[in-house]
């Protein structure tokens, strides 16, 4: 099983590798308005763009959120990283890419801002357009937490 989850894991890396040398940050964050609400969010830069992974604890179970990316300053939301449901324990995983052009100018020297929104309770008829609208919420969804990955 070892084999076979390093082999998994070095095809996963072989486009990065491939792609020139790439760098990662982590940030730690907590929801300002809520310190029960915290997460890690790893950003990694390559030449052709960056991808990002936010292990979200501490949301609202059942509740639709989404992940969207946002660069050196251009408002939230900008660009979406992905969306989920917050599991019964109020966790959710997000994972996203953003390649150059796309927003993103230079991976190696854009600040990168990652900002989760709160969707509200899932709406079992409407999820797709609810998780993908950023104005579902009777406005713009609330933001509960961001990360801001400084370039390097």
């Amino acid at each position: 099983m070892l084999l076979r989850l390093s082999w998994i894991m070095g095809m996963a890396m072989a486009p990065a590798a491939l792609a020139g040398e790439a760098t990662s940050t982590t940030v730690d964050s907590v929801a300002p308005g809520d310190p029960s609400i915290t997460g890690t969010s790893t950003l990694v830069r390559n030449n052709n763009g960056v991808s990002m992974t936010f292990e979200v604890v501490g949301l609202a179970p059942g509740n639709g959120y989404s992940a969207w990316f946002s660069v050196n300053g251009f408002p939230p939301p900008a660009a979406q990283a992905g969306r989920r449901i917050a599991g019964e324990d109020g966790t959710a995983s997000f994972s996203g890419r953003l390649a150059e052009g796309d927003l993103l100018g230079n991976a190696a020297t854009d600040d990168v801002l990652i900002v989760i929104l709160n969707h509200r309770p899932k709406d079992p008829g409407n999820i797709r357009q609810q998780m993908t609208d950023v104005f579902t919420c009777g406005g713009p969804c609330p933001p509960v937490l961001h990360a801001l990955h400084e370039a390097p």
